[in-house]
């Protein structure tokens, strides 16, 4: 499988050996801390993780009160998040293009831990709120609950 010639991991190896020559981009060959290749990972770091976060923001509107885990599989949603995915790696990976955006190739571990954090997090908020929606009882008759009435999208 392909890997990234130049990773976080090298570059934080490079900075503890104190090696001038370890530091550098294999791309523009200038010491990665002193230039804009940084901002270009980081660029393409952001990128990803708001795809990530995308992904559960399509499940969780997906429906108002019912769980993500009882609801059936749609399948044009499923293409279309595998088609968001490929477009993300196209844009990350191939190397012409992501010259163009101004991005940089990241490792498979980079590739997620920016945006899972995040993207856990959406998800637990809207199933504590669908819970909530479903549980709560009302106040009134035909009135709406109190999460019903003021966490909606």
């Amino acid at each position: 499988m392909w890997e990234p010639q130049f990773t976080f991991q090298k570059m934080c190896q490079a900075v503890q050996s104190g090696d001038p020559g370890r530091n550098k981009s294999p791309i523009s060959d200038w010491n990665v801390c002193y230039t804009t290749e940084g901002l270009k990972y980081a660029q393409s770091a952001y990128f990803i993780a708001i795809v990530l976060v995308q992904w559960s923001n399509i499940i969780c509107c997906k429906s108002k009160k019912a769980s993500f885990r009882h609801s059936n599989l749609n399948t044009v949603m499923f293409g279309g998040i595998l088609l968001e995915t490929c477009i993300c790696i196209l844009l990350t990976y191939v190397p012409g293009v992501n010259k163009v955006f101004g991005g940089r190739p990241l490792g498979i571990l980079y590739f997620g831990t920016p945006g899972i954090p995040f993207s856990m997090l959406l998800l637990f908020w809207d199933e504590t709120r669908r819970y909530l929606i479903r549980t709560w009882p009302e106040k009134e008759r035909g009135r709406l609950n109190w999460f019903d009435r003021f966490s909606h999208w």
